[in-house]
């Protein structure tokens, strides 16, 4: 995890981790006393946001939110490539 901090404010915080699939950007409020995280996914560059009272809170939610999205989608993506293959074949 990379870290970095205001210099007048140190509590004003932004954090960066990541896994194979996913960046998660962690932003603390002003005063440090929440956080919003917006994830990102690698692959399709697809995002969700989510503020929470603590950082795990908030990259829990967004975390879930990219993950469950992506699955709705994926199964639509190959049925569109798949439809438009059989046009041509008509």
């Amino acid at each position: 995890m990379r870290q970095l901090h205001e210099e007048a404010n140190p509590r004003h915080r932004l954090r960066v981790e990541h896994d194979a699939e996913t960046l998660l950007i962690h932003l603390s409020d002003e005063d440090g006393t929440s956080w919003t995280t917006i994830a990102v996914s690698r692959r399709s560059r697809e995002l969700a946001i989510a503020r929470g009272p603590r950082q795990s809170d908030a990259a829990r939610l967004a975390y879930e939110e990219l993950h469950r999205r992506e699955k709705k989608e994926r199964p639509a993506r190959r049925a569109g490539k798949h439809l438009q293959r059989g046009r041509g074949d008509g």
